[in-house]
């Protein structure tokens, strides 16, 4: 059955939870640099981030109430969900969030255990989306290395999963190990991550990673005229754009 809600209805309700649980900061609070800051690298345009950037893509989920389903013998009982990768001869996506992980950034799938609004709806009121979701790393996943179909099949209660069409076990992360600041600050440091960064090398290093993945003509236009926008944005909102734009994220800040 297919899911319900929304990717946008979903990502909202989830992004206001972990920002009330975990003191998240939506992308546009930065640092804002003091006068004599102005005009020092760091001021001005390229603000000081406050924290660590954090990259979640939010995938909706189908219910799987079938014992027939493919992977159904790997779940001791029904429903479960199935979390759908793009086709790799059909988008990059996937491949592009390995990239920035690879990089050390913080970056994790969002998926919910439910499908129907009024699912949505209860947890929701309920503080319940993220404990009802999973959070997976795309590293957990690996790399698509056919064009073929592939899906993240899982429970939220007791959370497993299992990557398909050719079925192995998944580890999910919990959301107290995403966004504890002193855990995603540790993880950078394994990646050899600066503690500190500025939103205009955040938006840099997307652009990047875009174009080193893509190299074509097409590409180098598409970040050209990304680019230019810079001109009309300040930097926290160039970086949330070019996050969402490219990479179809959304950049929440773990503050300090």
């Amino acid at each position: 059955m297919d899911s319900h809600i929304s990717e946008f209805s979903y990502g909202y309700a989830l992004t206001s939870e972990l920002m009330a649980l975990f003191a998240l900061k939506p992308v546009g609070a930065p640092e804002f640099p003091t006068q004599n800051a102005e005009g020092k690298k760091g001021g001005g345009w390229d603000m000081k981030l406050p924290r660590v950037p954090v990259y979640l893509q939010f995938k909706c989920a189908a219910r799987m109430i079938r014992r027939s389903a493919q992977e159904a013998a790997g779940f001791k009982s029904l429903p479960f969900y199935r979390m759908y990768l793009h086709r790799r001869d059909q988008s990059d996506q996937h491949q592009l969030l390995l990239d920035l992980e690879a990089q050390g950034k913080v970056v994790a799938y969002a998926a919910p255990g439910f499908s129907e609004a009024d699912e949505l709806n209860e947890a929701y009121s309920l503080d319940l989306v993220a404990g009802r979701s999973i959070f997976i790393r795309p590293s957990a996943i690996g790399p698509l290395t056919d064009d073929e179909r592939h899906w993240v099949a899982f429970q939220t209660a007791p959370p497993m999963g299992v990557r398909c069409s050719e079925p192995h076990p998944l580890d999910f992360v919990l959301p107290e190990e995403l966004f504890q600041p002193q855990r995603a600050a540790e993880w950078r440091r394994r990646h050899g991550r600066p503690q500190s960064e500025s939103y205009g090398s955040v938006a840099e290093e997307l652009l990047g990673i875009y174009e080193r993945r893509r190299q074509s003509n097409l590409a180098h236009d598409r970040v050209a005229n990304i680019r230019r926008v810079r001109e009309r944005r300040t930097a926290p909102d160039f970086a949330r754009l070019v996050a969402r734009t490219l990479f179809q994220c959304e950049l929440l800040i773990l503050p300090a």
